[in-house]
């Protein structure tokens, strides 16, 4: 099998090559096992993950050198893991896994998925698993204003271009988003439909009417929370913690909750997955 550079080469290696798994003509080979140990068949940079089975998996497959395994540092993995879009391939799994559903009005927008999930990534690693994890949050406005959230997105007011359609903010001068599904209808005005949207409240500051009245985000926290009305009110100061997922009814909010909850959790996993390399 080549020189082995490691004291000992991991059984499910040695099977890999001997089952021709791996065909032996493609010798330039990195392996990951279960262990997060990193053996590479000659000690070429390994670039993108590839699932192959449970208990390890293949980096990278090269031709035409002689069979080497490497046992990478630490430092040699994180950099290493940096060369992994798991941005790329959370954003095409997200996309994939909500636009496949029949009967449901779809609007995600591509161009606002990467940077959602940019700022979940950044979050996950700066606040931790369980902060950072979207939640299911919901939306009402007026009918004439679908078209241009569809468009736009949410957007945070701006007092000009953007206005707050009754106050400067209660509980800040943000986005209004609601974890409940009928909280907001008043401010449909009739309308019979509504937004449904990921969202990354992160650390949530409870703010308080009159005190957080139009007021900005306050420093150290990622969104606010109403202090009163049962918590009914969550307010963003960043469109990009927000990614509208579906234009749904009332009647519909279970299902798409089934939807979302599926697209949590596969987030969430491949995260846990990962960690150990950030």
């Amino acid at each position: 099998m080549g020189i082995c550079l490691n004291a000992k080469v991991p059984p499910e290696i040695d099977r890999l090559i001997l089952n021709a798994v791996l065909p032996k003509q493609q010798q330039y080979v990195t392996i990951k096992t279960a262990s997060f140990i990193i053996h590479t068949i000659s000690n070429v940079a390994p670039t993108h993950f590839v699932k192959m089975s449970i208990g390890f998996e293949i980096i990278d497959i090269h031709d035409g050198k002689p069979t080497v395994f490497v046992l990478l540092t630490t430092a040699n993995i994180t950099r290493k893991f940096k060369n992994i879009d798991i941005e790329e391939l959370i954003c095409s799994k997200m996309i994939k896994m909500m636009s496949s559903q029949q009967g449901i009005k779809c609007i995600i927008n591509p161009q606002f998925v990467q940077p959602f999930v940019s700022w979940y990534l950044k979050m996950y690693k700066e606040r931790g698993s369980e902060i950072a994890k979207p939640k299911i949050l919901y939306h009402w406005t007026r009918q004439h204003l679908f078209d241009p959230i569809i468009k736009q997105g949410l957007k945070v007011p701006d007092g000009y271009t953007v206005k707050h359609t009754t106050d400067t903010g209660y509980y800040g001068k943000g986005i209004y988003m609601s974890p409940s599904p009928t909280y907001g209808q008043g401010y449909g005005y009739g309308a019979t439909s509504f937004f449904v949207a990921l969202a990354l409240p992160g650390l949530q500051y409870k703010a308080s009417y009159p005190q957080s009245l139009g007021k900005p985000l306050t420093r150290g926290y990622d969104s606010h929370i109403s202090k009163d009305r049962n918590e009914m009110e969550w307010v963003f100061f960043n469109n990009e913690q927000l990614l509208l997922c579906y234009q749904i009814r009332l009647d519909q909010v279970e299902y798409v909750t089934k939807i979302l909850n599926q697209v949590i959790n596969y987030m969430h996993d491949n995260m846990t997955k990962y960690e150990c390399f950030f």
